[in-house]
């Protein structure tokens, strides 16, 4: 098994056991670089959100700086980054760890996973919407 798809299915464990919400990882591949994204910790009164995310490169090895790269929009707000604990940014072409974010009071209705790479023409956007408890990756780019 590869190393990228043991990540993912701990992710995928792992997001089952930190969260009461559905399985919603979801995964997006954009110039041979697949990005998975598990929210978790979303429960209400937590202070922080977690966001479990994985890269895997069939190219160049990957360099992204997520504090930098990555926010969220939630509750018409963007959000930025707290705190990066996983592998980088050496370049590698696999990385995984949790992204954390300051949390809302409460989870919004929705929420947007926006990640900005250098190459890619677009930003990168996962969509949840909680309020029926459904997630879809964004066909449409930014």
């Amino acid at each position: 098994m590869s190393k990228f798809r043991f990540i993912l299915m701990l992710l995928l464990f792992v997001s089952r056991l930190a969260c009461g919400l559905p399985l919603l990882t979801q995964q997006d591949t954009v110039q041979g670089v697949t990005m998975a994204v598990t929210p978790g910790a979303l429960n209400e009164g937590n202070p922080v959100w977690e966001f479990a995310v994985a890269f895997h490169s069939s190219g160049p090895p990957l360099q992204d700086d997520l504090l930098q790269a990555a926010f969220l929009i939630a509750g018409g707000q963007r959000l930025q980054p707290l705190a990066w604990e996983g592998e980088g940014p050496t370049p590698a072409h696999h990385r995984a760890g949790i992204l954390r974010f300051v949390a809302l009071r409460s989870l919004p209705g929705d929420l947007e996973f926006h990640l900005e790479r250098r190459g890619e023409a677009t930003t990168r956007v996962l969509r949840w919407d909680f309020r029926g408890w459904f997630a879809m990756a964004s066909p449409a780019r930014n």
